[in-house]
This record gives structure tokens, sequence and C-alpha cells, in this order.
């Protein structure tokens, strides 16, 4: 949804879910690679813009069924604004949620790949949105810090 007054910066909503496994690993999905597409090739998460009249849930549930064709149980777990381009203001809305599917039954209508990624794992992918850093803040409040615990 864009909300604009003239003289004020223009707003849009946009919804990103974070999947992940029971093996505490989530799902991202490299973009498609056409000139007409920004951030072209690189990764991302589930997500996409909430379109008229649609709430963020709505656009959520929405853009996970087009995007994965599955329908899984998300929560909000964060909103935060970002900036887009030409002075767009994005107001964030993160989901979060577990899939059980594993990556073979899951159909990708969208992009041209897609796979499961470990915290450990973030610096190997290209991130679009900056998205790395929203990964890296999940991961750092839902996994425990094996870093912290001591083997005797």
């Amino acid at each position: 949804m864009i909300e604009h007054t003239p003289g004020q910066t223009r707003r849009v909503d946009c919804v990103a879910a974070l999947l992940s496994s029971p093996d505490d690993k989530i799902i991202v999905i490299q973009r498609d690679d056409s000139p007409t597409l920004r951030y072209p090739n690189m990764w991302s998460l589930p997500g996409g813009l909430v379109e008229e009249p649609e709430t963020a849930n709505d656009a959520i549930d929405r853009e996970i069924q087009e995007e994965l064709s599955v329908s899984i149980e998300v929560k909000l777990w964060k909103v935060y604004e970002r900036q887009g381009r030409n002075g767009l203001l994005i107001n964030q809305h993160v989901y979060a949620g577990t899939i059980n599917e594993k990556l073979g039954d899951i159909q990708l209508n969208e992009g041209q790949g897609f796979t499961w990624i470990s915290a450990d794992e973030i610096v190997n992918f290209n991130f679009a949105y900056d998205f790395e850093h929203l990964i890296a803040e999940y991961f750092r409040h839902t996994t425990p810090n094996k870093s912290s615990q001591t083997t005797r």
C-alpha cells in the first residue's frame, strides 16, 4: 500500500518472511537475473509489496503462497523503516514461522532458486535490501549462542 501526500515522503508497506526449518536454518530465494529487476541475481526473503486493499498480514500469506506454494502460520516479528530508491520510505513488516516441508517438496514459483542457510552461511550470499543484517539479527534472537556454551 502506497501513501503519498504532495510535499511529503512517499511511503510503501512491504512484507518479508523469515521461514525457519526445525534445524534452525531459514529459506532464502535467489532473485531472477533480469536487467529490469532491482537487485537481479541477488538473494532475498519471500515477500513483497502490500497491495490495495490488503493488510500486511494478508500480503505475507499471499506472497508465501505465490512464491513457495505453501501455506504456513507466521507471526509478526518486527516492523522497521528502510530507505527505498528515489526517496521512497519502506515500512518493512517482517514475519517469522516454521516451515516443516523439505526443500524438495517446496515448489518455487518466483526466482531462480532457493536454499536453506544457517547463521554461519550469511556471509556466503549477496543479499538484496540489506537483508543480511535482518537475517543475522533474527538468528541472534532465536538460536542459542553456541560460542558461549562450554564443553566438558
